[in-house]
This record gives C-alpha cells, sequence and structure tokens, in this order.
C-alpha cells in the first residue's frame, strides 16, 4: 500500500502529503487545494516491509523540505496553504 505524512492539513480538500507507495513504486510529495491534487515531486522508490525509515518533514513558510533516513529526498516552495494540521496517512 501507501504510507505517509500530511502536513498543513486543512481538510480532505486542502492539504500537502508525502507518500511512500509501494503498489507504484515512488514516493512522492502532493498539495491538495480545493479537492484539486497537484504533484510537486514524485520519484521511483520501494520501499521494504519491515523496515524502518526516518522521515523528517520541516514546512517554513513557502518552503517544504523532505529528509528520509538523513538524505535530502526534496524541497519545494509552495505558498497555496500557509497553515494546518499534521497527520499520518496510509492506503
Amino acid at each position: 500500500g501507501s504510507m505517509g505524512v500530511f502536513v498543513r492539513y486543512q481538510n480532505a480538500s486542502n492539504y500537502y502529503r508525502f507518500a511512500l507507495d509501494k503498489a507504484r513504486g515512488l514516493r512522492h510529495l502532493v498539495k491538495c487545494v480545493r479537492g484539486r491534487t497537484t504533484v510537486l515531486f514524485s520519484e521511483p522508490f520501494n520501499y521494504n516491509n519491515g523496515v524502518e525509515y526516518k522521515l523528517e518533514i520541516e514546512v517554513l513558510g513557502s518552503r517544504i523540505s523532505v529528509m528520509l533516513d538523513g538524505r535530502s529526498v526534496c524541497e519545494v516552495f509552495d505558498a497555496d496553504l500557509i497553515n494546518g494540521c499534521v497527520g499520518f496517512y496510509t492506503w
């Protein structure tokens, strides 16, 4: 399946989400604003079941930085959502 983290989550139609998607073999950062989803970052990645990963997401102003196991995955700038909550995601 897919697992990840929501940041600046406001409701089901407004959020940023970073996920590791085993079914599609991807890791990606998407934003959803007013129900419209846009991919901000995506690249091939296969996670292994039973392996622990250290995920860090830093959101400052319009900057969103993602690190996995101490390595930079992506850094994007997007100012559509300026506040919200953090939450876990699974599919």
